[in-house]
């Protein structure tokens, strides 16, 4: 590990044992581990931490990022220039400086925006792969995701269930994220047409529940990082 680089480590989507051993390598090796978390009505939630408490790091080495739940991207904003100043003062002492979230870290995920502000401020960054969600989501099923020459579309917080159903036209999975929005209009729509779903939610975490039941995505109150795999059936 190189003191003076920010080194973005993924840690895949909840289970601990699913660190990569060269992310848990560079964990171990860091002076200051920063941790992305989400700050909300009812309090601060990080799922990194806990993954980080498992194996045992040293908690004084631990910041948390924790950025608020608000549809406002200016409030988010501060937080993260906030933390990006941090991160950029202990590069310059030189520390061996990380910043660990869920999932995969170029993935949807919180590091993209402290990305922009390391190029920005010509910081040297290096990025460790993880395991997406959606990859687990499969695994557990006993299933693959695709195979042969079956292509894969991911749509993220889908406003319209009726594009989904014009993607399944072209592409023979949809990974779905972000679904409560339009949870129930899937389901009546993978019911009419024939499509298997399967919903999953907290992947790798306690109290992990997946289910191919459509019935679940209109009886169940979704969280917010539940994802969904829809496949259509060839005829």
């Amino acid at each position: 590990m190189i003191a003076g680089t920010l080194y973005g480590i993924s840690l895949g989507p909840g289970d601990p044992g699913l660190v990569t051993v060269k992310g848990l390598d560079l964990l171990r090796q860091a002076d200051r581990v920063y941790y992305a978390g989400s700050a909300g009505s009812e309090g601060r939630v990080s799922h990194a931490l806990r993954i980080l408490r498992h194996h045992g790091l040293d908690e004084a080495r631990l910041s948390g990022v924790y950025l608020p739940m608000s549809e406002d991207p200016a409030v988010a904003d501060a937080t993260y220039r906030a933390a990006f100043a941090a991160m950029e003062a202990d590069c310059a002492r030189p520390l061996r400086v990380a910043f660990a979230c869920e999932g995969d870290i170029s993935f949807f995920s919180t590091f993209t925006r402290l990305l922009e502000l390391a190029g920005q401020a010509g910081l040297p960054v290096e990025m460790v792969a993880g395991v997406p969600a959606f990859l687990l989501g499969a695994a557990v099923q006993g299933r693959v995701l695709a195979s042969g020459r079956e292509r894969v579309a991911i749509l993220p917080r889908l406003r319209d269930a009726a594009e989904l159903a014009r993607c399944l036209e072209q592409f023979d999975v949809v990974v779905l994220i972000k679904i409560r929005s339009v949870a129930a209009e899937i389901a009546d729509l993978a019911e009419r047409h024939g499509w298997s779903v399967v919903l999953c939610e907290s992947l790798g975490m306690p109290g992990q529940f997946v289910s191919a039941r459509p019935a679940d995505l209109r009886e169940r109150a979704l969280p917010y990082l539940s994802l969904l795999i829809v496949r259509r059936i060839q005829p």
